[in-house]
């Protein structure tokens, strides 16, 4: 799932104090930036403080093994 990836510490760092609030956050931004990638490092990170992989959902949506969920009720469900 995780190619190399650079660090990106500025922006985890920005990131992090918003981890564990009960708030929605949103990474949006144009195509090809950096947006998936980013959100592969945080994984990382919150698998370096404990995090267990069961707890941490990725899904690429561009990925046709996941067709199904771009309607939001299987999604939701």
């Amino acid at each position: 799932m995780e190619p190399h990836l650079i660090a990106r510490k500025e922006y985890l760092d920005h990131i992090a104090p918003f981890e564990g609030k009960p708030v929605i956050k949103i990474l949006s931004g144009m195509r090809r930036v950096g947006k998936s990638c980013l959100l592969q490092l945080l994984a990382r990170s919150l698998r370096e403080g404990g995090v267990a992989d069961d707890l941490i959902l990725y899904y690429d949506m561009e990925s046709l093994a996941h067709e199904r969920l771009r309607a939001y009720r299987p999604f939701y469900d």
